[in-house]
């Protein structure tokens, strides 16, 4: 199963939150767990497509951010885009605040352009 490494993963990130000045680590909810038992389950049975219908402020938003990621640390040559609404919602990861890792997929951050 893939979700011991990613507790792992989740261990050493820090996220903004409401109630910390300074972005923290996270501490799962019960519903961030059973989401990702679900998703463990349903890949474990062949299933690859998920909708998921969720409740506002369960955290399932910035856990499926860092599962994004973590996957295409998973997968080498996989490909994927993370798009956001602003400039202050972009998310950039890398060790050196660049965006790039040595060992895993380069992110590359866009400017976004308004029309």
């Amino acid at each position: 199963s893939w979700v011991p490494a990613f507790l792992l993963l989740l261990s050493k990130v820090k996220v903004p939150s409401k109630e910390l000045e300074a972005p923290g680590p996270i501490d799962l909810y019960d519903a961030q767990f059973r989401f990702l038992r679900e998703i463990d389950d349903g890949l474990s049975e062949g299933q690859h497509f998920f909708v998921c219908l969720k409740a506002r402020q369960l955290g399932i938003t910035t856990v499926c951010l860092l599962l994004d990621i973590f996957w295409l640390y998973m997968f080498p040559g996989l490909q994927g885009a993370l798009i956001a609404d602003t400039e202050a919602n972009v998310l950039i990861n890398g060790p050196s605040g660049t965006g790039e890792s040595p060992s895993g997929p380069s992110i590359r951050v866009v400017t976004p352009c308004r029309t």
